[in-house]
């Protein structure tokens, strides 16, 4: 019979420490989310940013030409980075929602 008992208690720990994890990485998940969703916006916000300079760069000479230049390459590495980072945002949410999946 303590054996028994031994063994619900440790039925009981393992259950709660899998809670405990699950509430981590709903909240990790949900952290996430909102990294992903402020990158989107910035995205958005570079290729608006992007697209006012190419125009602008059309009827740009000289200094304004190689300042915009400049700027335009400097947005497009920004552009690429933050895709990136969107990337590994996603798998991380993917591998969250998978092992919290495993956990249920």
């Amino acid at each position: 019979q303590n054996e028994l008992k031994e063994k619900n208690q440790r039925l009981k720990e393992n259950k709660q420490r899998r809670e405990e994890k699950l509430q981590r990485q709903d909240h990790n998940a949900t952290v996430i989310q909102k990294s992903l969703n402020g990158a989107q916006q910035i995205y958005r916000e570079l290729e608006r940013n992007l697209s006012e300079s190419q125009a602008k760069l059309k009827n740009a000479t000289g200094e304004k030409e190689i300042m915009l230049r400049k700027k335009i390459h400097n947005l497009s590495k920004a552009i690429s980075t933050n895709k990136e980072n969107q990337q590994v945002l996603n798998r991380t949410l993917d591998s969250l929602t998978r092992e919290r999946g495993r956990l249920r």
